[in-house]
């Protein structure tokens, strides 16, 4: 499978095509304000954000499935559920960690839903069976008979439900369900106004997910951050594993963007004040922005 930082490149080397015709930029808008949520239906928004995020999530994830394998064993097969997948990031992580295990012979179902038809979605290890359904997720689990998962992963995607979705989304989890025992993986936002917004989000989960039996003696309010001893050099994900390169082309491009748009070239000055700070936000390279929840359930038993 391809690695992370080839991934990268290859976005970028399409992102780089678009923005050297000097686009009109305005309409790159990746901003999570007030709730917002970005164009995904748009290629070049993909593009951006992808550009900005790909690496740091897909480290994210890998330390999520690190920490899940270092309690229990999946060394044979695991069935995941990715509950606003995008181009199945999650996947990638997964089978690096289980790479780490030295687990590669361990076969994944993996089913991704999405609300959009993501470009750019990683491709399939020959032994996995990886489906995608492109819909809305309430939906396609209230429509389902039966539901068998070991994992249901929430990849950066909590936010985007409303109450009333997760509680639907637990109750199709919690009635549906075979297994006796499976683990929540959700990625939440780092800073703190954000991560109190989504644990309400997870702990409506909760409630929906118990209330059909299952119990889980994991603290909702807590949550995983990424330790370091505070240096420049600590912070950076590309010291604490090595498979993850410095994404130096996209890095590079996108702490300029705002130079490339039509008005800027034109101008030397971008239309809005509001344009460099949204365009040339930070690629996501160290492990400050990490924080995530991992919740085990089981049936009946605490």
């Amino acid at each position: 499978m391809i690695n992370i930082n080839e991934y990268i490149d290859r976005v970028c080397e399409e992102f780089n095509d678009y923005v050297s015709n000097s686009p009109k930029l305005c309409d790159i808008n990746i901003d999570f304000s007030a709730g917002k949520i970005p164009d995904y239906n748009d290629t070049n928004v993909q593009q951006a954000y992808l550009l900005r995020y790909a690496y740091g999530y897909a480290f994210e994830y890998k330390v999520m499935y690190n920490v899940l394998f270092g309690n229990y064993e999946y060394s044979d097969n695991i069935s995941v559920l990715s509950i606003g997948c995008g181009c199945m990031i999650d996947y990638w992580s997964l089978t690096r960690a289980l790479r780490q295990k030295t687990w590669e012979d361990c076969i994944i179902d993996y089913i991704g839903i999405d609300s959009v038809g993501w470009e750019y979605c990683f491709e399939s290890e020959i032994t996995d069976n990886i489906r995608f359904i492109q819909g809305d997720a309430v939906a396609v689990l209230e429509n389902v008979p039966s539901i068998s998962r070991d994992v249901f992963f929430f990849p950066k995607s909590i936010s985007e439900f409303s109450h009333d979705d997760l509680e639907r989304i637990g109750n199709s989890i919690g009635a549906k369900n075979q297994n006796d025992l499976f683990h929540l993986l959700i990625s939440v936002r780092a800073n703190e106004y954000s991560m109190h917004l989504d644990t309400k989000r997870v702990k409506k989960l909760i409630s929906a997910i118990s209330s059909h039996g299952y119990v889980t003696s994991d603290d909702p309010d807590m949550y995983w951050r990424f330790t370091h001893d505070g240096t420049n050099d600590d912070k950076k994900i590309r010291n604490t594993d090595s498979e993850f390169k410095h994404p130096s082309k996209a890095y590079s491009l996108m702490n300029t963007l705002n130079t490339k748009c039509e008005f800027y070239i034109s101008n030397g000055v971008n239309c809005n004040s509001e344009c460099k700070d949204r365009l040339t936000r930070n690629v996501m390279v160290n492990v400050d922005a990490i924080s995530y929840k991992i919740l085990t359930f089981r049936r009946g038993v605490k």
